[in-house]
């Protein structure tokens, strides 16, 4: 076997083994993840609130991803933002028959720009929700860290916002009956408040790569042989 003879026949090989490797993969089809991305809703911040003093207070909305890379929430946190996500979580609140009536729009964390000890708590806070109007059902509920419970907040709803008085800063959960989130969803093509749990990943198939990988494999002996024969020509 020539010098020739014996590069192309290890090409040859190399391909080969590039094609079955794609083909096997295309066929098993695993999934890897990717990290859990942030928390999308539809609470897209809120407005300045007030103290219990009368005194403005500056309001930030933080994304559940963003607030548990910041070391705002704890485990059982987390673990309540899950089973929140959960009917059975809403069920918790509100009772078996109304909780399965009932949507999660959007969880998040709300927290005091600035010093939090000049402040003097309850806090009126506006948040602004898009899509829900003075018609819309909507509760904000409040976790209670130290009871490791969900609280309703009394909350009252207008043009793109949602108004509640909170006893403290910390993790809220927005959340609306079937016919507001059905008009949401309506109004904006998309379910509302779909999100993965806390550190679930997003999956994503490698059959494509596979399928490209093995293309290649197949093109690369292809050329090769056409190589060949134009040689032997």
């Amino acid at each position: 076997m020539s010098g020739n003879e014996k590069k192309r026949y290890r090409f040859r090989k190399i391909a080969a083994i590039l094609a079955a490797a794609g083909m096997a993969a295309a066929q098993a089809g695993p999934a890897y993840a990717l990290p859990s991305p942030t928390v999308s809703g539809i609470v897209t911040g809120a407005e300045n609130g007030k103290d219990s003093a009368g005194k403005d207070v500056n309001i930030v909305t933080i994304p559940v991803s963003s607030a548990e890379q910041e070391g705002r929430l704890e485990e059982k946190e987390l673990d309540a933002i899950d089973e929140m996500r959960d009917e059975h979580g809403k069920e918790n609140v509100f009772g078996a028959e109304k909780g399965k009536e009932l949507q999660v729009l959007d969880i998040l964390y709300v927290a005091v720009d600035g010093d939090e000890s000049q402040v003097q708590y309850p806090i009126d806070v506006t948040l602004k929700v898009t899509g829900v109007s003075s018609d819309s059902v909507v509760y904000v509920l409040l976790y209670e860290e130290e009871r490791g419970e969900w609280t309703i907040i009394e909350t009252i709803t207008g043009d793109e916002i949602a108004l509640a008085s909170l006893p403290h800063a910390g993790l809220i959960a927005v959340v609306s009956d079937g016919n507001t989130a059905a008009a949401l969803e309506q109004r904006y093509g998309r379910q509302q408040g779909v999100s993965p749990k806390t550190g679930q990943p997003l999956l994503i198939s490698l059959t494509p790569i596979a399928g490209l990988i093995c293309l290649a494999g197949m093109v690369c002996v292809g050329c090769r042989e056409k190589t060949r024969r134009k040689e032997n020509w």
